[in-house]
This record gives C-alpha cells, sequence and structure tokens, in this order.
C-alpha cells in the first residue's frame, strides 16, 4: 500500500513537534512511531519521546504541538500528567492526544482541559487532516478541529492509509524488553497486523471505541516494518494485535512470508481462548512457522464472571486450550483479571490453585494476582454496574470509575503491596507466588502438586504483556 505524498508546509514557521508515549510495556511505541511518519512528511521538526525508557530533557519552551499517544489506559493517564506539566513551562503550544483512548477520554466531565485536540480511532487520517491545519495555518492559536476526522468523542474508521512507523530517535531495541529463548537472550521487535476487534468483551476499551470492527494492516506495510525492525537487531516479533485470529488469512499469511525472508526468526502473539479451539486445526502451524508462546486472556475460572465480562469461553475451555497449545509444543502465558465487583475469596483460590496444578507458576507476572477491574469512559459495563448498584463516581486522576466489593477490597490491596515489595526486591515469579499463596491459604496450608509436565526451559519475554 503506497504512503501518502508528502505535504507540503505552506508556512513560513517550521514546527517544532514533540511525540511522547508514557508506558509501552517494553515495546517500542508503534503510535508514536506512526505518528512521526506523519509530522515528518510535513518537514516538522520532529523528537519523539518513550518516558519508560528515557527522561525528559527536552525545551518544552521551544515545542509548539506536543502529540501524546493514548494507546491504553496506563499510557493515557501518565501522558495526561506530562501534559499538565507541559502546558505550565508552555501555555502557548498546542497538545493532541491520539490513539484508543482519546475518543473516551474526550467528554470535558472526564479530564482537564490541557488537550486542544482528541483524535481518536483510526488516528493516521485525523493526524494528517491535523498537520494540514497545522502547515496552512498561521498562528498555532487559530488553529481548528474543523474538517479533522476522528475529533473528540466520534472515532474515525475511514479506511485510510496507514504509515510505515518511523523509528527514529527512539531508543535501540536494548533498551526494550528481550526475548528468551534456548539459545539465549535476544532483541525482540513489535508489529501490529490488525487493529480493533471483532469481538465485544464487556471489561475492554476496545469495543467501547471500536464497537467490533476489525481493520486490517497492510501485510506488505506489516511486513517492511519487520524488515526494518529486524535490520535493527530483533530477532523475535510480538504481534501486538488484540487477537491475532481476528483475521486469521492475513495473519498467517504474515507469518508465513515473515517465515520465508527469515527462517531463525521467531514470534508471539495474543489468540483468545475460543479462537484457540475454534481454529485449533491452526496451532500447529503456528509452531512450524516460529511462534515460541502465546498469550490469552483467562481472566477468571468463575463462569458466572466470565460470562458478564462476555468472554465467549467458560473455564472448562482454559484446561481444553492450554491441552491443545500443548500438544504443538506451545505454551501459554495466561492473563487474568482478579478482582472484580464480583469476585469472591473462592474466585482468587482458585485461580491460584489452577496457576500450581497448570505449572503456569512461571509465566505469569506476579502483578496480575493484584489487578483490578477498570472501568473507563464508554466502557461497556457501566450500565450493567449502574444496575447493580456498584457504580461509583469516576475518578479524574486514575481515569476510572470507583467501585467497592466489600469482600474482596483489602485482599487486592494486600496483594498488590506485596507484589510490589516482592518486583522492588527482584524476586522472582515463584518466590511472590508463594508469598501471595501464604497470604490467601495461610502458611500452613500447601501448594497442590504439578499435574502437567513442565519444561526445564520456557521461553518469555522479559517483560509480560498482559491485557
Amino acid at each position: 500500500m503506497p504512503l501518502e505524498p508528502e505535504i507540503t508546509n505552506k508556512s513560513s514557521q517550521k514546527f517544532k513537534v514533540l511525540i511522547v508515549s508514557a508506558y509501552e510495556l517494553g515495546r517500542q511505541p508503534i503510535p508514536v512511531a506512526s505518528a512521526a511518519s506523519i509530522f515528518r512528511r510535513a518537514n516538522c521538526d520532529v523528537s519523539v519521546l518513550d518516558l519508560s525508557t528515557s527522561s525528559s530533557d527536552c525545551d518544552l519552551k521551544t515545542v509548539d504541538v506536543l502529540v501524546i499517544s493514548c494507546s491504553m489506559h496506563t499510557a493515557s493517564r501518565l501522558g495526561l500528567e506530562f501534559a499538565r506539566g507541559a502546558k505550565l513551562a508552555n501555555p502557548e503550544m498546542r497538545i493532541v492526544g491520539f490513539g484508543l483512548y482519546a475518543s473516551l477520554l474526550a467528554q470535558d466531565e472526564y479530564v482537564n482541559h490541557e488537550i486542544d485536540f482528541w483524535i481518536g480511532g483510526e488516528f493516521e487520517t485525523g493526524l494528517s487532516e491535523f498537520v494540514d491545519s497545522l502547515v496552512e495555518t498561521p498562528k498555532l492559536s487559530e488553529l481548528s478541529d474543523e474538517d479533522i476526522s476522528g475529533v473528540g468523542q466520534y472515532p474515525n474508521f475511514k479506511r485510510g492509509v496507514h504509515l510505515l512507523p518511523d523509528r527514529t530517535g527512539l531508543q535501540s531495541l536494548r533498551h526494550y524488553g528481550h526475548v528468551e529463548r534456548v539459545d539465549g537472550s535476544h532483541f525482540a521487535g513489535a508489529v501490529e497486523a490488525t487493529r480493533g476487534c471483532a469481538h465485544m468483551c464487556t471489561h475492554c476499551p476496545i469495543p467501547s471505541v471500536y464497537g467490533g470492527k476489525l481493520r486490517l494492516v497492510d501485510h506488505e506495510l506489516v511486513l517492511r516494518d519487520i524488515d526494518t525492525q529486524i535490520e535493527l537487531g530483533a530477532e523475535h516479533i510480538t504481534f501486538t494485535d488484540p487477537d491475532f485470529f481476528n483475521a486469521v488469512p492475513h495473519s498467517m499469511r504474515i507469518v508465513r512470508e515473515m517465515r520465508e525472508r527469515y527462517s531463525g526468526i521467531t514470534f508471539d502473539a495474543t489468540i483468545k481462548v475460543e479462537h484457540l479451539i475454534e481454529h485449533q486445526q491452526m496451532i500447529p502451524q503456528l509452531s512450524e512457522l516460529g511462534c515460541l508462546f502465546i498469550t490469552s486472556a483467562f481472566e477468571s475460572l468463575n463462569d458466572s464472571i466470565l460470562n458478564k465480562l462476555k468472554k465467549g469461553h467458560t473455564s472448562a475451555d482454559l484446561f481444553r486450550a492450554l491441552d491443545l497449545v500443548r500438544a504443538s509444543n506451545l505454551f501459554i502465558n495466561p492473563t487474568w483479571l482478579p478482582f472484580t465487583p464480583w469476585t469472591q475469596v473462592k474466585d482468587i483460590k482458585d485461580i491460584l490453585v489452577f496457576s500450581v496444578e497448570q505449572g503456569l507458576v512461571s509465566r505469569v507476572p506476579s502483578i496480575q494476582y493484584g489487578l483490578r477491574l477498570l472501568i473507563p469512559p464508554q466502557s461497556l459495563l457501566i450500565n450493567t454496574l449502574q444496575g447493580e448498584g456498584l457504580l461509583g463516581s469516576f475518578n479524574n486522576e486514575k481515569l476510572t470509575y470507583e467501585w467497592i466489593n466489600k469482600e474482596t477490597d483489602a485482599l487486592q490491596g494486600e496483594i498488590s503491596k506485596l507484589v510490589e515489595i516482592g518486583q522492588r526486591e527482584l524476586h522472582d515469579f515463584g518466590d511472590i507466588f508463594s508469598d501471595v499463596w501464604n497470604l490467601v491459604f495461610g502458611s500452613k496450608t500447601p501448594m497442590p502438586a504439578v499435574k502437567v509436565d513442565v519444561p526445564d526451559f520456557i521461553p518469555g519475554l522479559t517483560e509480560g504483556w498482559f491485557c
């Protein structure tokens, strides 16, 4: 798919643009690199900043436009904190928030007013139109959101052109998560083959924006981005798609062609439990093509909670998915959502027992055992929680609605504190899990026996992703 032609900057000013990501969980931020492509095509003076790997040494007083990646919840929260400080340092700058959370946060009652333009959905079109306005407007103060797609609460889903991410200025892959394989530690890159999701899981922010829509990134563009990262030293690729099996022919075509080009490159992907079962014939092919492991959102073993979250799977399906993946010598890295308004202590115990018996302790980042359900603006769970009398007020600092679960709130706080201490003291997953087990069950309750064969070495990323 060809790139759009370069925009001619009709202004006499060469605008200084700073594009910021605050949190991408061990990956080079793809949204920042994509936005950089757009602004550099307009001959702007572009700097990029990933706050997870670099400190801010930019002179904010010289920045004309600050662009904040709002790709996920934590990235948005930390990015907005940065924007507040930047606006104080330079009240004249214009600030753009873009990405998945932009449409969710665009209502005045949710956040402060530092953001001048929220651009959501398939943001390339809106950002390109913003740049058009930027280079054609003599004064920054006269910029308008007129004729900009995806501004405010209404995301853009025009089938526009995706751009090759421009990773210039980002820290090298050395500064991000590595993959641990049998042959040692290697640099890892990341690409997206699709955006949006065909499913409507109620706890996920993606359906609140995309509403079941799916957008494919041109396969040649994905392969070009893989080429770029392999040139930068990557020997493993993470597919960041919300679900790699949302578009099976498209995704499999990409990994087949990647394998043809680079026989030694490995990869990992995120796939729903129901898709692993529905497309189980594809799992051996994934293994043959170099897949090392699959991330899958298990969330809970309580079928009532799974139904409220509209996960599309049952607790029994978790055992089946694990068996299917093991049969192809692959591994599942499950993700959990242990604390919800409906969680009981028994549900936490079930997750811990399941993790031990299925040999998953070394594969689950310890932080997951204390995760608490987030309810962002426009969440699909808002009406349900209101109807059950469980929805509290909106917390502007945390960007989530509050809720209370009298049975498990105290336990959630204790587990989170325990995990934080363990991580600070660099304890491994197994040691932290033992501490969580003793907190939940008591030190006199022994862990059950592992019921499956666990190999001596399990591949994985040094910084794990969770949904």
